[in-house]
């Protein structure tokens, strides 16, 4: 009888054992299958989605911004441990080109993040998509003031809309204004220009701020030259201008591109010519130049030459490095861009998700210390200057998001203004005699 029940109790542990083999087999198996899409889910990669004009200048330094940006973060572990992967739609330039390129973007593209835009009416026609697809749009490339306007009158569709780069319209007028005081006034004395401008909307606006603002500084405007934006020959426009006999020649220049700067080197008139010039803000001018940039300035965000902080310095030296074609060095999308990554980096970070609304709180809370400071108006904020209300728009200071001059002197572009990022001061054209 006691053989018989040690027997059975012998038997009966084996049993116990087998139970709880197999309890825990289904356990692991389990554990294992709940664990592999968790394990997948840390490898997937972070999409950023760049969206662009391709075709220009700025469009390829806003891509190449987010590449280099997101090798640099990879490098670090990435995003919440996972890898950023870059990818890119282009807009030609053009609203419907650039909804569709939004959509593509997030839907098969996949982007936890959209960046770059260059061109108001490409902005103006992707925020709306923003109330269907709640992915963070973080800009880089275009002013277009009225942006952050539509966030402010509608927030709870628009609010995963933020500006890095370049200050608004507005901001850029006023920094126009201050650098006119100071450098064109104050410092090389000038008191007569001609304005010379292409016909377009953007040139209406800033010229009605300078014919208000300019006399009030003693500046006295001779004439407002205006061509139109397909003029080839710019021949008469100059000798109209020489007949001023001005101190400058204040040109507002974007759409019509290279040809009005061109033509100035060649026709050489006794004359600096200076203001906002689109094509003399590319690393590549002295190129499209023919080697002659005509000691051009203008206003620009940022420039590669001018006294910065060691992580833009990093970067600069890292793209000159990697990208041996065109765009060489970063214009102000490129570094804009960049920016704009890491800033959703660490916004990420301290959210712990990319939960949308977690992201847009982290987004709002943002604190970038590069050349300049990014951040960010609050929802309900008003601008100490106009008293806007700019949600998510860039603060504007020179201790914030700011504006700087540049002049093409011999081979590089160099800040020379405001004191902050100049490292060279304004020589005229070598061509004139008073130096």
């Amino acid at each position: 009888m006691l053989i018989a029940l040690n027997k059975l109790e012998v038997k009966m542990k084996t049993i116990n054992k087998m139970i709880s083999f197999i309890c825990l087999t289904a356990i692991l198996v389990v554990v294992t299958l709940i664990g592999a899409p968790v394990a997948e889910a840390a490898k997937k990669p972070i999409v950023v989605g760049v969206l662009s004009w391709m075709d220009l200048d700025v469009g390829k330094s806003t891509l190449r911004g987010a590449q280099l940006a997101a090798e640099m973060i990879n490098a670090k572990g990435g995003i919440l441990g996972r890898p950023i992967k870059v990818i890119s739609a282009d807009t030609k330039g053009l609203p419907d080109e650039g909804v569709k390129g939004f959509e593509y973007l997030v839907t098969r593209g996949k982007a936890d993040i959209v960046t770059g835009i260059f061109a108001d009416a490409v902005l103006a026609a992707v925020i709306p998509r923003l109330d269907e697809y709640k992915v963070p749009l973080l800009t880089t490339a275009d002013p277009y003031y009225k942006a952050a306007e539509m966030v402010h009158e509608n927030y709870d569709k628009y609010k995963g809309w933020f500006r890095v780069m370049p200050m608004n319209d507005y901001y850029l007028g006023m920094a126009v204004m201050e650098m006119t005081d100071q450098v064109i006034v104050k410092e090389l004395g000038w008191n007569k220009i001609v304005i010379f401008r292409e016909k377009a909307a953007w040139t209406e606006a800033i010229v009605g701020m300078i014919k208000e603002e300019f006399p009030k500084m003693g500046i006295e405007i001779k004439d407002d030259i205006v061509f139109p934006v397909g003029e080839t020959n710019f021949s008469p426009y100059y000798r109209q201008a020489v007949r001023h006999n001005p101190d400058m020649i204040f040109a507002l220049v974007a759409e019509a591109g290279i040809s009005p700067v061109l033509q100035y080197v060649r026709f050489k008139p006794g004359i600096p010519l200076g203001g906002i010039i689109t094509p003399a803000q590319v690393p590549e001018f002295l190129e499209d130049m023919g080697g002659d940039a005509g000691n051009i300035f203008t206003m620009t965000p940022i420039c590669h030459n001018a006294k910065i902080d060691s992580e833009t310095k990093r970067f600069i030296d890292l793209w000159t490095k990697k990208f041996k074609t065109r765009p060489t060095k970063p214009d102000y999308a490129g570094i804009g861009t960049s920016w704009a990554v890491e800033i959703y980096a660490e916004a990420a970070k301290r959210a712990g998700t990319l939960e949308f609304n977690r992201m847009v709180t982290e987004l709002e809370k943002t604190d970038l210390k590069r050349m300049w400071r990014i951040q960010f108006f609050g929802r309900d904020e008003k601008d100490p200057v106009f008293g806007m209300n700019w949600p998510h728009d860039l603060r504007y200071s020179i201790d914030h998001a700011y504006s700087m001059l540049v002049q093409w002197q011999g081979k590089d572009m160099y800040a020379i203004w405001p004191d902050k990022f100049a490292v060279k001061s304004y020589v005229n054209p070598p061509w004139m005699k008073k130096q």
